[in-house]
């Protein structure tokens, strides 16, 4: 059963082996096992949007986008400008990162910025 939920340090170490930096992300779990983790991690003094995903997560594109809606709410609550490097192995990233309203910024570094309501 696969199942979306915030990423606790258990499950980011799981996934990664270790938890390799500070963040805040939520795990794509197939029976109790991550296949991907969605979140923002701090970078240099610079907030990094991120996806990780295993080859199996890749067949859940339902969950992938309930991630991707997840994770756009935890960019909207930062209130930092956000960074996102595309994975230029991906051929959708582009059109991803856009639609989640990343504007390319610097060659593969795309920005998203707070915008006041």
């Amino acid at each position: 059963m696969m199942t979306v939920e915030p990423a606790g340090p258990e499950q980011i170490a799981l996934f990664y082996g270790k938890v390799p930096v500070t963040m805040t992300a939520f795990c794509l779990s197939r029976d109790g096992q991550p296949v991907g983790l969605f979140g923002l991690e701090w970078h240099k003094g610079y907030r990094i949007a991120f996806s990780s995903l295993l080859p199996e997560g890749r067949l859940y594109k339902k969950h992938i986008l309930k991630c991707g809606k997840l994770l756009v709410e935890l960019i909207k609550e930062s209130r930092f400008p956000v960074f996102a490097v595309r994975d230029k192995n991906e051929p959708s990233s582009d059109a991803l990162l856009r639609h989640l309203g990343f504007e390319p910024h610097d060659n593969e570094v795309y920005l998203w910025q707070w915008q006041q309501q």
